[in-house]
């Protein structure tokens, strides 16, 4: 049985469920019958964004879409290398609250250290030293290690975003575009498993 297309809703429909369709009142009024290979070039057109038309002299028409213009192309790349950026840093280091706690954390443990381990503990070291069952010494090392990989983690993720918005900004067409988030993708999973369990 034939496929139908719709102009309106840009889809196409399976002959053998048109009853199906119907009985939920969900068949489109502009459905025309297309044969497959029509059916797969419309389907197709649709997912390039190409421009689609229907006239009963000739039946439908597919016009290619105009070429996307490079400097929006890279515009849109820069952006998602932002996103995957900043979703790589929320997954490794947490949200931007956390981050607030873990400076906290941080700055204190280095001040305990810098005094010789000696005075008051600090409360973000103390509640650490408590929960881990560590003497405040210890809680404060293991802190500044952790401390330690986070900036690395900050650092690395910077470098490879930095680097691929770069590479991006000086790509010469579309495929070279496409190459440099791809290689980032790639670059942000290594950086991933490296930093998973550290």
């Amino acid at each position: 049985m034939s496929d139908f297309f719709s102009l309106s809703t840009r889809s196409r429909y399976a002959g053998s469920l048109r009853a199906a369709y119907e009985k939920a009142d969900a068949w489109p009024a502009d459905a025309k019958e297309v044969d497959v290979a029509m059916s797969e070039r419309l389907y197709e057109a649709v997912i390039a964004g190409h421009d689609i038309k229907w006239e009963a002299a000739t039946g439908f028409t597919i016009t290619p879409a105009a070429p996307k213009p490079l400097a929006d192309i890279k515009a849109d790349a820069l952006r998602t290398v932002d996103g995957l950026a900043d979703h790589m840093r929320r997954e490794l280091l947490g949200d931007s609250l956390r981050s607030i706690e873990y400076d906290l954390t941080a700055a204190e443990a280095r001040a305990y250290m810098t005094a010789g381990y000696t005075g008051e503990v600090p409360p973000t070291v103390q509640s650490w030293a408590d929960a881990a069952g560590l003497s405040p010494r210890d809680a404060t090392d293991s802190i500044l290690a952790r401390a330690d990989r986070w900036r690395r983690v900050v650092y690395d993720i910077r470098h490879t975003r930095l680097r691929a918005k770069e590479a991006v900004r000086d790509a010469a067409d579309r495929n070279v575009v496409e190459t440099v988030v791809g290689q980032l993708k790639t670059d942000l999973k290594i950086l991933a498993d490296q930093y998973a369990d550290g």
